[in-house]
This record gives C-alpha cells, structure tokens and sequence, in this order.
C-alpha cells in the first residue's frame, strides 16, 4: 500500500464557501495520485469566538453567540451545497451540524469539564462540512475521529501525544481506511478519557503526528500565505519570501515566534526524512514557497520573528526569561541585562504595566551588529530591557514593550537589510 500524503488545512483557508470548496478540489486533485489524510483546522476564527463564549460568564450571552456559531457553520454549507447544486445530498451533513452544535449547548452547564469539549466545536463542524462535500465530488471519503487516535500522555499541564500506542491504532486503521479520510485537528484525549486540545496552532501537531505514525511520503501545511517571510508582512508590507530553508534553522525560528508550522509539530518531523511543503490554496501550483530542507548545504537565511507571553525573573545576577507563546512552545533561558536595566524592582513594575515581547533576529549569513543594533533602537526611544545572544550572535533576543513592537520590527529589519548589503559587498570583493 503506497505511503500516503498528509494534507492540514487552517482556518483561514476554509473560512468561507469558495475556500472551502476550493480546497476540496485540491483534495480532489490529490487523490488522484495516492492516498490522502485530511487535517482540518476550525473554518475562520471560530476556535477564537469560542475562547470568547468560554470567558464570558453570562450564560444566557454564551447561548445566544454558540446559536451564531451554529447559524454560521450552516450557511457555510447552505452556500457549498448551492454552488454545487446539492442540497438534497448535503441535507444529513446539515443535521449533524445541528446536533453538534445542539450538544454543545447542553455542554455550557459544565464549563469546567467539558471546556475543551466546547473549545475543539469548530474542528468537528469543519470536518463534517469537508467529508460532506467530498463525497459530493464524488470521493469515498471515510470519518476518522481524532479522539478515537490522538492520546495523550502526562499531567495536563504537560501532556504529551502518546507516539506508540497513536501510532498502532492509526496503523491498524489504515488498512481498512478508504483512499480519502478526513480528521480533525487540535483535538486529542487524554489519559483520564476527557476531550483535551494541542495547544493553539495544535492543528499543525496533530498532521504532524499522522504523517509520523503512517510514514507519510509528504506533509502538505496549507495557509493563506504564500510561505515563510523574513519578517511579519502585517508589520513589514515590504517583507521577503524565504524560498529555502534548512530544517534546523526553521525550528529555531518557529520557536522564537515565527507562526508558519507549530513549533511541537517540527520537534515531531526531526527524525522523519519526509517532504515537508507550506502551501497556500489560492496559488497551489506557484514556484513561490518555502522548501524545506532536510539535510545537504544549509540555504542563507535572515529573518525576524516575535514572541508574546514573555515574563522576565531575577535570576542570579542575571534575568531568567519564560515564555509560553500561544501554541503552548515552552521557551526557557538566561539573558544578559542592558547596565541601565539592573534595578529588577523597576523591570518587574513594567512588566505588571504592560506585557512585553521577545524580538528575535537570526541570521546564518553573518554576525548579527548587536552594537548597531541596540544604538538605532535607542535612537529611536525604543526600551530594550533585556538581551542575550548565542556565541556567533546568529541569534539575538530582545525583550522589549509590545507597544512598540511595530517600530522596534522596522528599525531590526532595515538592520537586517543592511548587514545583507555588506555581506553581498565582502562576497563579491572577495570573488573579484
């Protein structure tokens, strides 16, 4: 049976009926070719208005924005099924988003435990919409319920994917799965039996975690965006594509901030010699991407990446930085304090003020300028309270407000651009 392909989807790139439809027919296209599992995230941002509904404490307000929640996902299907002419064939796809979403409603007089039952709705929902329209297009299309095959292992606060017994019930499966099967993201149990989650961006695990336990011949990521950039487009419009990268140092850069692939879904992929592809739907044929590189000559790589969640501890003489980014990535280390930052109680009453960041830049092209760098910052009023870097500075972490973020990501990158000018200059001196 040949090896199949992994296809994760996120939200974004099925947040209305035309992606979604378009992503069904990248499936369909697939398929073709070998066999296929479906990862999908929640369609748009409903995983976030579930965090909302989860926080709101009025349970007569938690009821009436779960029914919007119903009311999108069904329109959703309203409009696939009309494009395609199919209502009729969709109508049972439409019951079970009414009673899943019916059961969720009964679950909010059990916020406690079934919270991440609730949180996990919009990859269920998601996955129904996708199977539903696959078979449509004519696809024998097979349901494989991730609480069924994603276990955990460990305390919550530390859980863990338990690889060898995922990998034997996902192996078992796989011989009587049909050539198409779709799976949600996110979503796992845990050892007690209750419903758990990934972290958020855990959608990129659990693909990760089938790719692994199959020995998928490919992970496809696809996002709406083009690929990995240098730097957050949303900050910097003038932001570069980095079309090549090795393995090792996209790791370094997911766990310092860069959001493309979950970081915990790289640490899963390191021993796994797969074909690893970030795609976008709306341009899935486009040389433009990110390659992946696995082993041979480590491509040139400059880049920015930013961290939330910081928090900064005296440590020794020094500080102890920790940090939980949104996909649950712990990061922990020791920085350096700048001399004009060594009063701790001053730090610590800024970071009860206002939440800071971690701002990384890395580059395996030269030693980042941390002198130049700190100097144009404080030119500029930015408050860089801490730094550390790795001993050929390809590494260099500040810690700064996240007010300033924005400004801060300028001035790093025009940095960045900068050393790249003169190192192209030493290169091409040293050629001639």
């Amino acid at each position: 049976m040949n090896c199949p392909v992994v296809m994760k989807f996120g939200g974004a790139s099925l947040g209305c009926a035309e992606s979604i439809l378009r992503v069904a027919r990248l499936i369909q296209q697939q398929q073709k070719h070998t066999r296929v599992i479906v990862i999908v995230s929640g369609c748009g941002n409903v995983t976030n208005d579930l965090e909302t509904i989860l926080a709101d404490p009025h349970k007569p307000s938690q009821k009436r924005a779960l029914e919007q929640v119903k009311l999108f996902h069904s329109e959703l299907l309203r409009q696939c099924a009309l494009t395609l002419q199919a209502e009729p064939e969709l109508t049972a796809t439409q019951h079970v988003i009414y009673d899943l979403c019916d059961h969720a409603l009964e679950l909010l007089d059990y916020p406690e435990v079934a919270h991440d039952d609730l949180l996990t709705l919009g990859e269920r929902l998601s996955a129904q919409i996708m199977i539903g329209v696959l078979r449509v297009l004519g696809l024998s299309c097979g349901y494989l319920d991730a609480t069924e095959f994603i276990h955990l292992c460990g305390e919550k606060s530390e859980h863990q994917p338990a690889i060898e017994k995922i990998s034997r019930l996902l192996q078992q499966v796989a011989r009587q799965a049909k050539h198409v099967n779709v799976s949600e993201g996110f979503i796992a149990r845990a050892e007690d039996g209750q419903i758990a989650t990934l972290g958020r961006n855990g959608s990129d695990t659990t693909a990760a975690i089938w790719a692994v336990a199959l020995n998928a011949s490919r992970l496809e990521i696809w996002k709406e965006v083009k690929g990995l950039c240098n730097a957050d487009p949303n900050i910097i419009p003038e932001a570069n594509l980095i079309t090549d990268i090795a393995f090792d140092d996209l790791c370094v850069l997911s766990q310092f901030g860069a959001s493309v692939i979950h970081y915990p879904a790289l640490q899963l992929l390191r021993q796994q010699r797969l074909i690893l592809s970030l795609k976008c739907p709306k341009n899935p044929n486009t040389p433009k991407a990110t390659h992946i590189h696995f082993g041979g000559e480590r491509p040139p790589v400059s880049a920015l990446a930013l961290l939330s969640g910081v928090q900064v501890l005296p440590h020794g003489e020094h500080l102890g930085l920790f940090c939980v980014d949104k996909g649950a990535a712990e990061l922990r280390f020791v920085m350096e304090l700048f001399l004009q930052n060594k009063i701790l109680h001053a730090l610590q009453k800024i970071q009860k003020s206002q939440s800071l960041l971690l701002l990384t830049l890395f580059s395996n092209q030269f030693a980042i300028d941390i002198q130049a760098l700190k100097s144009q910052l404080s030119k500029h009023g930015i408050s860089v309270l801490a730094v550390c870097s790795d001993g050929a500075n390809e590494c260099v972490n500040l810690v700064i407000v996240a007010e300033e973020k924005a400004q801060a990501m300028r001035i790093a990158h025009a940095q960045l651009r900068q050393q790249i000018t003169q190192s192209q200059c030493i290169e091409v001196n040293d050629a001639v």
